[in-house]
């Protein structure tokens, strides 16, 4: 099977609630293609592009929020987000080790006492390792982990909303990649769906 993108229409999406206004023809065209509708359980924004949908990066956050954690979850992932980069008096790539690493030691944030031979093992040939400051997806499954940011609590006022925001993101599994989402839209990957049809819930 190709995966040639077939469109309803070329259109920008601005927010959760624009996509939501145009559920009813996003899901006729995913549920008319049962390898398309496994693939967007995988990643509907992926399937979304496929479909000629343009998503803003603000839009691409809110969708993906609300799909991984719901309303609730999803408004205070956005609220401590604002609040970081608010803090920050910028806006960065929370997912990135090194955009947060730049931005917490241009605050002050005492990261090169954690990096020092004291804090952090050593690499091969004795050379200090840089603290590694990415959060792996702490879903049921997997082994428990420390923030490594969990040591500066304390330090700046970033911090703890930090330490919130990391912890909430890591607490489902995340969205899959190009790659994987590809082989399974093709059916080169098997899964554990058979078959999906996805439905508009309603909100009460």
């Amino acid at each position: 099977m190709s995966n040639t993108r077939t469109s309803p229409g070329k259109n920008t999406i601005r927010s959760f609630q624009d996509a939501r206004r145009q559920i009813d023809s996003i899901l006729a065209v995913i549920n008319a293609d049962p390898h398309l509708a496994i693939a967007a359980a995988a990643n509907p924004l992926l399937a979304l592009e496929d479909l000629g949908y343009e998503i803003t990066p603000g839009a691409r956050a809110d969708i993906q929020d609300h799909v991984r954690f719901g309303t609730d979850k999803a408004a205070r992932l956005k609220l401590l987000r604002a609040t970081i980069h608010k803090t920050a008096g910028r806006v960065f790539d929370l997912e990135s080790g090194e955009s947060l690493r730049e931005v917490l030691e241009q605050m002050g944030v005492p990261l090169a006492e954690a990096d020092s031979p004291e804090c952090a093992p050593k690499q091969t040939g004795g050379t200090p390792a840089v603290l590694n400051l990415v959060r792996p997806p702490q879903v049921k499954w997997a082994p428990k982990v420390t923030d490594p940011l969990e040591q500066f609590r304390g330090t700046h006022q970033i911090i703890e909303p930090l330490l919130e925001y990391r912890q909430l993101e890591a607490s489902e599994p995340r969205l899959a990649p190009r790659a994987l989402y590809d082989e399974i839209r093709q059916g080169k990957r098997r899964t554990p769906l058979v078959s999906v049809r996805g439905v508009l819930k309603t909100q009460k």
